[in-house]
């Protein structure tokens, strides 16, 4: 008896939470900070697309020759991700792989700012190290 109560309140809880809010869909422009340990921070004008459906928001233009999308999931205005994008760096000709560890993206009450800030493992081009990177966009 015991049991089917738990289940049946757990039942509760997930039908309770929000879809992630539509707003989060749509093209956004403005200001990425990439820090990689052992290096000056960079900041330099990106867009982030994102498209959504339900609880899935889908990342893309995640490298830096707009290749490259991740799946994160969330409801209302928040949403997280993790796992693997390799990018590949035309200017040095090598490739890039971000593992994500800790993420979090966030919508304003207003729908109009988009916050990004993401940390992990970047492999490849000469690096092994960690990186953050911090995004705000309109």
């Amino acid at each position: 008896m015991r049991r089917t109560r738990t289940l049946a309140v757990l039942a509760l809880c997930a039908c309770g939470s929000s879809p992630l809010n539509s707003a989060f869909g749509k093209a956004w422009l403005g200001t990425s900070t990439v820090a990689i340990l052992g290096q000056a921070p960079v900041s330099f004008t990106s867009q982030l697309n994102i498209t959504v459906s339900g609880d899935n928001a889908t990342l893309s233009n995640l490298c830096p020759d707009g290749s490259g999308s991740m799946t994160a999931t969330g409801s209302g205005n928040s949403a997280a991700w993790s796992g693997s994008v390799s990018c590949f760096i035309p200017g040095n000709g090598c490739t890039l792989t971000l593992t994500y560890k800790s993420t979090a993206l966030s919508l304003s009450s207003d729908n109009r700012t988009l916050t990004s800030d993401a940390s992990g493992t970047a492999s490849g081009c000469g690096l092994n190290t960690t990186f953050t990177v911090h995004f705000v966009g309109a």
